[in-house]
């Protein structure tokens, strides 16, 4: 027994000589421990999507376990030296066209030997984001329609990602989110979904409406966000002339003097949550001198005036409500003065 117990504690020695030895044989420079293993570099990119010729700012960061102050940071773009020194953690680079590419490589030598790397490829995209509303606009404005309480955003995201081959990736390959003040609007976003219907802001308020747009394979970002309020409706008047209709282009001013003794006055409600100005949903209050004046059922936006027994001064006053949308009001004046033909006058005249 005590011959049996030599060697088995003669086999416990030899066993943790073997356990021990490769690591006190291990060839030194075949295998290279950093003195800080857990130190990884990152590279942080602002913006976040870049449009070709922007700025982009890169930053290269790797916590506390990188020194990167005291550290030797080398950068590579394309594989070409473009800036090396102590503590060079930052850096700007232009952007190219689109469809171009640039890889950027970073490389972080502390002092005590800790070595860590990162690198980033920057794809320039575009993005543009058009913004109306469904609230009313007359033909041929010039503007656009802008959204107003009760009226909804219409939102398009034209998005531009080229491949390098001179390919666009087309609308139905990219995921779109669509956010409101920061929140996913979930209904309206995903693949191919390019236009989105929005909420319009509150009475007297102000939304950011946002989109991101990602490829499917995920090699192009792209981004773009804009602030739009709300606004009242405004109250135009025009002339309807018996042959050319409303006369769009010529607005009636605060005082306007007109070359007749009648005319027909029609009321443009512009940005109101209506499909036209004779929406039964509006509600139209004329006065003229003080007077109410009870407007035609099926043109209600429109009044005629006839000044002939009168010295030919009208004050026009408009008061428009919606029905079902409390938040809705608008109104106008208009101070209108006839040229009144005195009869008596022309007969003396021409003696």
């Amino acid at each position: 027994m005590a011959i049996v117990q030599k060697h088995f504690l003669f086999t416990l020695f030899l066993l943790a000589l073997l356990l021990t030895a490769p690591m006190a044989y291990a060839q030194s420079g075949a295998i290279f421990v950093s003195p800080n293993p857990e130190a990884v570099a990152t590279i942080i990119m602002i913006p976040k999507n870049p449009s070709p010729g922007d700025t982009v700012h890169l930053t290269v960061t790797g916590g506390s376990l990188l020194d990167l102050q005291n550290s030797t940071i080398t950068w590579f773009q394309n594989g070409k030296l473009i800036s090396k020194g102590v503590g060079y953690a930052s850096l700007d680079i232009t952007t190219g066209t689109l469809g171009s590419e640039d890889d950027v490589n970073v490389q972080v030598d502390s002092p005590d030997g800790a070595t860590a790397a990162s690198s980033i490829s920057i794809i320039p995209t575009h993005v543009d984001l058009l913004l109306d509303s469904d609230s009313y606009i007359p033909p041929f404005y010039r503007g656009r329609a802008l959204p107003s309480a009760g009226t909804h955003m219409q939102a398009q995201a034209l998005v531009y990602f080229k491949r390098s081959d001179g390919s666009f990736i087309p609308p139905n390959s990219i995921i779109y989110t669509w956010k409101v003040n920061g929140q996913v609007i979930g209904n309206v976003s995903g693949k191919g979904r390019q236009t989105a219907v929005l909420p319009a802001p509150v009475l007297f308020g102000t939304s950011n409406v946002s989109i991101e747009a990602v490829s499917t394979d995920n090699l192009f970002t792209g981004s773009a966000s804009t602030n739009i309020s709300s606004v009242e409706p405004i109250l135009m008047l025009y002339e309807d002339h018996p042959l050319f209709g409303i006369l769009f282009h010529r607005a009636m001013g605060q005082t306007t003097t007109i070359p007749d003794s009648e005319m027909t006055f029609a009321a443009v409600p512009y940005f109101t949550q209506v499909k036209n100005p004779n929406d039964p949903q509006l509600r139209y209050h004329w006065m003229v001198n003080g007077n109410l004046i009870v407007a035609d059922t099926n043109h209600p936006s429109e009044i005629v005036i006839n000044a002939d027994k009168s010295n030919g001064e009208a004050a026009i006053t408009l008061a428009l409500n919606h029905a079902s949308n409390f938040l809705m009001n608008a109104k106008g004046s208009w101070d209108v003065i006839f040229k009144v033909f005195d009869q008596t006058n022309a007969f003396f005249s021409n003696f």
